[in-house]
């Protein structure tokens, strides 16, 4: 991602910056905008970040899109309801599954990129075969074995442990794949569960 002039974003932190103008003569940071509520500039390089040496709740992450509320989603369906319509509340409903609230589009883009680690990353590469997330050894194997989730359990543990020593050792991307592997084991668990109960 390359910062635009003029252009609002997101941070890590989730928060909603801009417009970003240049930095007068910048060497390294140069972009700037003004955060709400302070007087001072924030500098920012071409890529988002906002600091050399780690990353930090400042960076940028993404473009700033604005968000729908439920109540406006909720009534914009009202207004427009016609005799032949579906039921409201599961249109409703529909309608909302792409909505985020703006105060959680942060843990909104880490579930996004979860998924993409699954879908696409190694966990498509090794263990897909075609084969849809149930079907996968991530699954059938807790399913063999009684449906417990503790191998996922034990996965997600192994998998933090192992994230931090990478932090630990400056390996801050692979970090956080193992972390977004940790994720994906996560949200298995909880299917395993629902499974058995």
């Amino acid at each position: 991602m390359q910062i635009e002039e003029g252009k609002f974003y997101q941070t890590r932190g989730g928060r909603k910056i801009g417009p970003m103008e240049p930095t007068p003569g910048a060497v390294q940071y140069f972009f700037r905008t003004r955060l709400p509520g302070e007087n001072s500039w924030r500098t920012f390089q071409p890529n988002g970040r906002y600091r050399d040496d780690m990353p930090c709740d400042l960076d940028i992450v993404a473009e700033w899109r604005e968000h729908a509320s439920v109540e406006r989603v909720t009534a914009a369906y009202l207004d427009n309801a016609s005799e032949d319509q579906e039921e409201p509340a599961a249109a409703i409903l529909a309608m909302l599954d792409g909505v985020a609230d703006a105060n959680y589009e942060a843990l909104a883009g880490v579930l996004r990129e979860a998924h993409a680690h699954a879908a696409s990353g190694k966990g498509s590469v090794r263990h897909g075969n075609g084969r849809g997330f149930s079907e996968q050894p991530i699954m059938e194997i807790p399913r063999l074995l009684g449906g417990s989730p503790e191998g996922q359990l034990y996965q997600i543990m192994k998998k933090a442990q192992e994230a931090n020593g990478m932090v630990k050792r400056g390996e801050m991307e692979a970090a956080i794949r193992e972390l977004l592997g940790a994720i994906n084991y996560a949200a298995a668990a909880v299917l395993t569960i629902r499974e058995a109960a």
